[in-house]
């Protein structure tokens, strides 16, 4: 997939530079929730990123109805195309899924 290869590209290259956790950081807090949602998920699939802490930090930060919205838009716009996290790993991460079924039971436990 274009989109997971970008993602995976994106975080790689972040986490080069001088200061990693803020530029990830940075990738993470943005104003467009459907790419944060992404970035998260993958950084949770390669263990950068405990998807649950991360999810109830965006709902204690922010609007939780519009923090709930836009993660169940994004689940239902992107579940379709969810697999199990073992597909990444064996694949080297690259050929993986965007969305993994276990981020998708994370989200939905919140």
């Amino acid at each position: 997939s274009v989109r997971l290869g970008s993602i995976l590209h994106i975080i790689n290259i972040a986490r080069l530079l001088p200061s990693p956790t803020e530029a990830v950081g940075s990738l993470l807090s943005g104003k467009d929730v459907e790419f944060s949602l992404a970035m998260a998920f993958v950084m949770a699939d390669h263990d950068y990123l405990q998807l649950k802490v991360w999810l109830l930090e965006k709902f204690k930060g922010a609007n939780i109805g519009q923090v709930a919205i836009a993660l169940m838009t994004w689940i239902r716009i992107n579940y379709q195309s969810a697999s199990p996290r073992a597909d990444a790993v064996k694949q080297g991460g690259a050929g993986g899924p965007l969305v993994s079924l276990e981020n998708v039971v994370t989200s939905l436990q919140l």
